[in-house]
């Protein structure tokens, strides 16, 4: 696994920075080529040396959030250091400062994708994984082996699960340990007495698991859901809101305000061109406003591209009443896949999620985020339960995790769980994370309508 993430990172340098030769070339013509390529194996040499002292081979059990965080601290690192000896040495002849900047730039995208390319293609070959065994109680033992069988790419492979109490699996007088040495990790998922069965593995060192995991069936919200806190001899769990924090909020908030500032020449022109596009396909306003959940539960309008015939209300009923699969489908998540409201331009707009482009304007005013729990109607608030008193204290956003894991695609629950999986484990680094799934989820269009 190793061996494919360095190919990945090798890749993504070397060509970038042929790239940004090649870009930096139609400025400076005097520029010598010949001499930058004498660095990109030093490069790659000095960029992966850094990665792997970041722990990102094979970088796994760490997450997409924070190995994004730690690839953009070490490719910011190694880049501050090649600029900063060729400012000292003053000579453009070893390397372009503006060509290492350009070369930063698309690292930065460039190797996050091509690890994510690279990893899928590893697992269709059979090649990703490391063989892990699951112990415990039957039914968490049969949940989490479906749970990592469904998601390859974390690189646990349950190669052998056994249900029951850790002690009876691994008695203290057993001798025939041969049976588990090639699994070096193990995966502890027993209902009660968890830290017991974890004190049971570590003295047992005939057994020599080089990782024993425990895993949670109630922690289901990631894992800064809680941060351990030293109590003398014993171990606390404090429970963490990242975005109830004050702070947090107006990090989060200047970041939005300066990406939206940033990218507002794009913005107009692209709104010109929808609202000119939906004007001459069908009669009706451009724009549209609907009632949904914000802050604190009060109602807020937000605004979307008109994306539906305008009699839309009245179509709808009529379908409904006439149709009872569609009225159980609507009940169930207030969204239908074939909706007849819908019109031919709408319905792009939908597969591509330019409808939600309006809600900037409710982002500028302070009712929404860029990226939050997506604003729900009053109709939904039972379906969030408890959860909703969590979702009330965020500003609702404009994309958000469930859309990039499935959308509408997903159960209902699931979309809760992501719901309040954000607001808990909410950082920077998820932000940019999801604004960069976004655009994938986008072009892929997957559960989306």
């Amino acid at each position: 696994m190793s061996a494919f993430l360095l190919f990945s990172d090798s890749l993504a340098i070397s060509g970038s920075i042929l790239i940004s030769i090649a870009l930096w070339k139609q400025v400076r013509a005097d520029l010598q080529v010949d001499a930058h390529l004498t660095v990109i194996l030093p490069a790659i040499i000095f960029f992966t040396f850094i990665y792997h002292l970041m722990a990102l081979y094979p970088a796994i059990g760490i997450g997409p959030v924070e190995e994004l965080k730690r690839l953009t601290i070490s490719t910011s690192f190694v880049m501050f250091a090649l600029i900063t000896a060729s400012f000292f040495l003053r000579s453009t002849t070893i390397f372009s400062r503006a060509t290492l900047m350009i070369s930063w730039l698309i690292i930065m995208i460039s190797s996050p994708l091509s690890r994510k390319i690279i990893r899928r293609l590893a697992v269709k070959l059979g090649l990703w994984g490391i063989p892990t065994m699951i112990v415990g109680d039957k039914s968490s033992v049969i949940l989490f082996q479906k749970h990592l069988s469904r998601h390859p790419l974390s690189g646990f492979w349950p190669v052998l699960c056994i249900a029951g109490h850790i002690q009876d699996i691994f008695p203290r007088k057993n001798k025939k340990t041969q049976l588990f040495s090639p699994i070096q990790t193990v995966i502890i998922a027993e209902g009660q007495g968890k830290f017991d069965s974890v004190r049971h593995l570590v003295t047992q060192r005939k057994y020599r698991f080089k990782h024993i995991i425990v895993l949670f069936n109630e922690a289901k919200t990631g894992p800064i859901w809680f941060t351990p806190i030293s109590m003398v001899e014993h171990m606390g769990l404090e429970v963490v809101h990242n975005l109830l924090n004050s702070t947090q909020k107006i990090s989060k908030r200047i970041m939005e305000v300066t990406l939206i500032i940033l990218s507002t020449p794009f913005l107009i022109v692209l709104f010109a061109i929808v609202a000119l596009i939906i004007k001459i396909s069908s009669p009706g306003p451009v724009l549209y406003k609907h009632r949904r959940i914000g802050l604190d539960g009060k109602e807020i309008w937000i605004w979307k591209f008109r994306t539906m015939a305008y009699n839309a209300d009245i179509v709808l009923k009529e379908r409904l009443k006439k149709n009872p699969a569609l009225q159980l489908e609507w009940e169930k998540s207030f969204k239908l896949k074939e909706d007849p409201r819908i019109t031919k331009i709408g319905r792009v707009l939908r597969h591509t999620s330019l409808d939600e482009f309006p809600q900037i304007w409710n982002v500028v005013k302070g009712e929404m985020s860029l990226i939050g729990p997506r604003p729900i109607v009053k109709e939904e608030i039972p379906l969030y339960g408890d959860d909703f008193e969590i979702y009330k204290q965020v500003l609702p956003g404009i994309t958000g995790l469930w859309q990039i894991s499935g959308r509408n695609d997903l159960p209902y629950n699931d979309r809760v769980t992501l719901d309040v999986y954000y607001i808990q484990n909410w950082s920077i680094w998820l932000d940019i994370h999801i604004l960069l799934h976004t655009l994938l989820a986008t072009l892929r269009a997957r559960g989306a309508y």
